[in-house]
């Protein structure tokens, strides 16, 4: 019941954090900076980001509830997580330093300016690791709402005023990064504070607990998880980035990495629901209630789809409007940012199969599956890229990330006989198909905001009418 009750508030609370962000990334950014300068900007703080997310959290809420049993248990557990943190730390450092000259001259050619602010990247994805590690600590606590408002809530906000000191000319652009920077330092030692403020941060390194095997299964996991769930669309999004910004030079990929921001609004129920869905698969796992995970992954599924569906035809709807909003630098995008939105609503309403599939015994095969669709995607983005420059690099993304969840789901739906498709979103299709049309067939696109507010109302309440009338048609017949 705690947690149901604190679903309401983190769902609000990510879309605080999404209007932030999002004011962030299409307010400030086209006004505070240049295409060029964003494409630095986004570059570096991407690749923080990237390496960030190479850390064991999906192993600390896995794991958790077999040493909750008792505060000697649990404070042993936490003493080991915070040693393997460090670890993991001192790996991504020390591997950054070596690699630190290959990836300079990747980026060369294309984007020479981004090779000298690399280190801020390192320092980015430091802070991230342990911030990630102790989020997913107060996760497994089931201290969810207070985290959520550090990450949706302070994290976007910060960003924010170091990007309005900038445009008030506070401060230069390097003095930006090194803020950008401290704005990590900050959120990581705001989760230290309200675990000692909960009398949470108990530590011990009594390892009588664990057997000879658990450090071995524990690494394992932490990686295959990562690999495997959210954190493989988020690889491929960031490699996606890399590779267009090696390909297509900094101020194409600041016009790119604006479209991605558009397009990921389409990301919002996954990302809302994701926070509850988890902790939830983490226990009825640990029970072995099949019926209940089935029930769960059909569920939202059917959820997801249904509202990011809605979601993409709003964004095609109004994709004019928010270009000329932005200026005629980011006209071009339009192509692109149609077709990053469609991938990420198909990804959006299939990505339950990886957390269902991390949760099981059958984990390493999600790692597999992005190792898999990486080798071939890879592959297309600089072809495709080649060929059509920014929607080249969204197509690829498309078909990069339709193969990595039709490989998840099409192994779940085998292996474990759980698949997500129900009547439901065969009438959710009906009725978007049918909105898209009628939409198309009208004519309401040169009446400013009043034409805008008309788009809304008129796609919401068809795609509402059409979807629940058709479905109660159909379980009837």
């Amino acid at each position: 019941m705690k947690l149901i009750h604190q679903s309401s508030i983190i769902i609000f609370l990510y879309y605080v954090g999404w209007l932030l962000t999002k004011t962030n990334t299409l307010w400030l950014l086209p006004n505070v900076f240049t295409t060029t300068q964003i494409g630095i900007y986004k570059s570096i703080h991407n690749l923080g980001l990237l390496l960030g997310m190479c850390n064991l959290g999906n192993a600390v809420m896995r794991y958790f509830v077999a040493f909750s049993h008792s505060k000697a248990q649990k404070a042993a557990f936490f003493g080991f997580v915070l040693l393997t943190t460090c670890l993991n730390s001192i790996a991504i450092a020390l591997a950054c330093y070596v690699l630190y000259n290959p990836i300079a001259q990747f980026f060369a050619k294309r984007s020479p300016d981004v090779a000298g602010y690399l280190p801020f990247s390192v320092l980015i994805a430091l802070a991230v690791i342990w911030s990630i590690t102790l989020k997913d600590w107060c996760k497994s606590l089931l201290h969810i709402t207070v985290p959520n408002i550090f990450y949706n809530v302070a994290l976007p906000a910060m960003t924010g005023l170091t990007l309005l000191a900038y445009h008030h000319t506070a401060i230069s652009f390097d003095q930006l990064l090194k803020a950008l920077v401290g704005v990590y330092l900050i959120y990581l030692l705001l989760y230290v504070a309200y675990l000692w403020y909960k009398d949470e941060w108990q530590v011990s390194f009594d390892s009588r607990y664990f057997g000879s095997q658990f450090t071995s299964k524990y690494v394992q996991y932490g990686l295959y998880a990562f690999l495997g769930s959210g954190g493989a669309t988020f690889i491929m999004e960031k490699i996606e980035n890399l590779i267009v910004l090696s390909q297509c030079g900094s101020s194409h990929f600041g016009i790119y990495s604006i479209m991605v921001a558009l397009a990921t609004v389409v990301n919002v129920p996954w990302k809302a629901i994701r926070q509850v869905s988890i902790p939830l698969l983490a226990r009825m796992w640990n029970k072995h209630d099949q019926k209940g995970i089935q029930a769960l992954y059909q569920s939202v599924t059917d959820q997801q789809f249904l509202v990011s569906l809605l979601l993409f035809l709003l964004f095609r709807a109004h994709i004019d409007n928010i270009l000329s909003w932005l200026g005629p630098s980011y006209a071009s995008g339009k192509q692109a940012a149609l077709l990053i939105a469609l991938g990420r609503m198909v990804d959006t309403s299939l990505n339950v199969s990886g957390d269902v599939l991390i949760m099981s015994k059958n984990f390493r095969f999600s790692s597999l599956a992005m190792f898999i669709a990486l080798c071939t995607g890879i592959p297309l983005y600089f072809a495709f890229i080649n060929l059509w420059d920014l929607v080249g690099a969204a197509t690829a993304g498309i078909c990069t990330l339709f193969f990595y969840r039709l490989m998840t789901c099409g192994y779940v739906w085998f292996t474990m006989g759980m698949q997500p498709i129900s009547s439901a979103q065969i009438t959710t299709l009906l009725a978007g198909f049918v909105t898209c049309m009628l939409h198309s067939s009208l004519s309401i696109s040169n009446m400013g905001w009043t034409g805008a507010l008309l788009r809304s109302l008129l796609i919401i309440s068809t795609y509402t009418f059409i979807r629940f009338s058709s479905y109660r048609l159909f379980i009837k017949t």
